[in-house]
């Protein structure tokens, strides 16, 4: 994507594809986290979800 500025990407591709903006952030962090992501930081990102929703039970 050439777009003089980065912010732009993100709608413009959803306008091209006929998709929500969410739809597209969501589809490209699903698709970074199959690729990119390494097994040990999703266990530690999953562990802090898990902490922070513990932490709302108790309040």
């Amino acid at each position: 994507m050439t777009l003089p500025d980065h912010h732009d990407w993100l709608p413009h591709v959803a306008q091209q594809w006929n998709k929500n903006r969410d739809y597209i952030w969501t589809t490209m962090c699903q698709i970074w986290v199959k690729s990119m992501a390494e097994d040990a930081d999703m266990i530690a990102f999953a562990e802090f979800i898990r902490e922070r929703i513990s932490g709302l039970k108790q309040s």
